[in-house]
Formats: structure tokens, sequence, C-alpha cells
């Protein structure tokens, strides 16, 4: 899913998609692309709590 456009529902629908698998006990891992990091703060996660790490090292673990 991308969109550069803002208010179109990408963080909220993403946040709804990661707490309904995770209510269905699976596992789930999403990162937030966003550099507002709207879909961070959607899933309950502070800015201050948030890793310090950047999407491209994280990618770069699973090569």
């Amino acid at each position: 899913m991308y969109s550069e456009k803002g208010g179109v529902g990408k963080s909220a629908l993403s946040a709804g998609l990661v707490a309904a698998a995770r209510k269905r006990k699976l596992g789930v891992i999403a990162g937030d692309l966003d550099p507002r990091g709207t879909f961070t703060a959607e899933v309950g996660i502070s800015t201050d709590e948030a890793p310090a790490f950047s999407m491209n090292d994280l990618l770069a673990l699973v090569r």
C-alpha cells in the first residue's frame, strides 16, 4: 500500500490489521516508514519509546 497523500487512512488501516492479527495470536512485524511516525503513534508507542534505528538498518539484518 503506497500513497504520499495524507489523511487517506494508511496508518489507521495498518494499525487495525496489526491489532486484528495480534488478537488472533499471530506474530506480527510492522514498520513505520512515515517520517512523521503516524503508525507508531497509532499503535500506542511514543516517540521516546520508538527504536533508534531506521528501516534500512532493519532490512540489512534480514539479508
